[in-house]
């Protein structure tokens, strides 16, 4: 993923990563949060650093992963 953006223009003034956070109860349920392992790949790639802990997430909200595209742009 993380050459697939380097070759692209869209992408070539990136400073850093920022991986949203989960909320603390679901990242330990998980074990992990997804955002922060994409980040870690491709911050590899575009040798950048990623920021973490700059964004606070403050509440829990429901899972979208049953909803559909269109439910998931309404919330």
């Amino acid at each position: 993923m993380g050459n697939d953006l380097l070759q692209s223009d869209r992408f070539k003034n990136i400073d850093a990563l920022i991986p949203l956070p989960l909320f603390a109860a679901k990242e330990k349920r998980r074990g992990y949060n997804q955002a922060a392992v994409l980040c870690e790949g491709i911050a590899e790639i575009f040798e950048i650093e990623i920021l973490k802990d700059v964004i606070i997430r403050t509440q829990h909200t429901e899972t979208q992963t049953k909803k559909g595209r269109v439910e998931r742009w309404q919330t």
